[in-house]
């Protein structure tokens, strides 16, 4: 499967769960990574292909959220922020469903999307991991590789989200 549902309204998986299920979503935050280019979903595709007035990295539009992020790097307090802009807007309409992906649906979309989970099941960090372990094992049969130094920046801060 290529994606995995963590609570009733935020799903979390990979570039084919945007590319081939793309219809299934009325949000969607794109993780991608500017030196793999190749492991890009159509929508970022169109987006490095010049196409700057409707995306650009790390900026929010729309519902949609392009991110170039490292595996493992630290994540900088504006990505924070666009997030928490991103996600408070979702949480408050709390309408349809959202994807969270990145290439592969094991490192940076199980780590990026544990503030969502957090805000919308009104729940810590803590017991956002163990959501978003739990529904990737159990229904992609997959272990979520959460990274650490990003969290660190969430919790360093914790005012942003």
């Amino acid at each position: 499967m290529s994606y995995a549902q963590i609570i009733p309204e935020v799903f979390m998986g990979n570039r084919e769960a945007c590319d081939k299920r793309e219809l299934e979503w009325d949000a969607i935050v794109h993780i991608g990574r500017a030196d793999h280019p190749q492991n890009d979903c159509e929508y970022q595709r169109q987006c490095r292909s010049g196409n700057r007035a409707v995306c650009a990295p790390g900026k929010t539009i729309d519902h949609y959220v392009v991110m170039d992020y490292e595996d493992g790097a630290a994540f900088p307090r504006e990505c924070w922020a666009d997030l928490r802009d991103m996600y408070g807007a979702w949480a408050t309409k709390k309408r349809g469903k959202i994807l969270v992906h990145c290439h592969a649906g094991q490192t940076r979309a199980p780590t990026l999307v544990l503030p969502l989970v957090a805000l919308l099941a009104e729940c810590s960090i803590y017991a956002a991991i163990g959501l978003v372990h739990q529904a990737n094992w159990e229904q992609r049969k997959m272990v979520a590789n959460i990274c650490v130094a990003p969290l660190e920046g969430l919790f360093k801060f914790r005012g942003t989200l």
